[in-house]
């Protein structure tokens, strides 16, 4: 009977806690992005700026910033990793790393990632200086900004791509501001 009770008490109680679940397209809505003076705003949670020869689509989420990129050119486009980099809403700046990181090599050298001619990649640009391990979790990285948003949240983010062998600075500002 206890244990009945126990069990009621603490479905009631969690059911009473409010909890917000972190949607992209929601949280897209909450955000602008900024390149070189021109806003965006989000469609479906995903920002896209156009480009000779390519597009590139920002997609906010917690722990990183997912893009994909498309090369619609007959060159070459390549991510150049150790270029990139994040400034987080404290101001901290820290390197931008990809998914395929491992927790282990975290701090070396990232080949780039290389958008042939005429096809699109996927990856995610993830703050370095959040990534932690934990014996019980193993690798993960902490938030960029909680939410929902309580006060004016700004992530920069400045992609270095090599379109052929033009080097190309996306200095995008990601604006976020609580809902009135």
């Amino acid at each position: 009977m206890k244990k009945l009770l126990s069990l009621t008490l603490l479905g009631f109680f969690t059911a009473c806690v409010p909890s917000v679940v972190y949607n992209p397209i929601d949280g897209g809505k909450a955000f602008t992005m900024t390149i070189d003076g021109q806003n965006y705003t989000s469609q479906n949670g995903a920002f896209t700026a156009k480009y000779q020869g390519f597009e590139i689509q920002f997609v906010i989420f917690r722990d990183h910033i997912g893009f994909t990129l498309v090369n619609t050119s007959d060159k070459v486009i390549k991510v150049v990793w150790d270029d990139s980099v994040m400034i987080l809403p404290s101001g901290k700046t820290t390197r931008a790393i990809p998914s395929f990181s491992s927790y282990a090599d975290r701090n070396s050298p990232k080949a780039p990632s290389i958008a042939p001619p005429k096809s699109k990649i996927e990856d995610g640009f993830y703050p370095l200086d959040n990534a932690y391990f934990n014996s019980y979790v193993g690798y993960y990285y902490t938030n960029i900004f909680e939410y929902p948003l309580k006060s004016e949240t700004n992530i920069r983010l400045s992609v270095a791509l090599l379109d052929g062998d033009t080097p190309i600075r996306i200095d995008a500002l990601f604006s976020g501001k609580p809902n009135q």
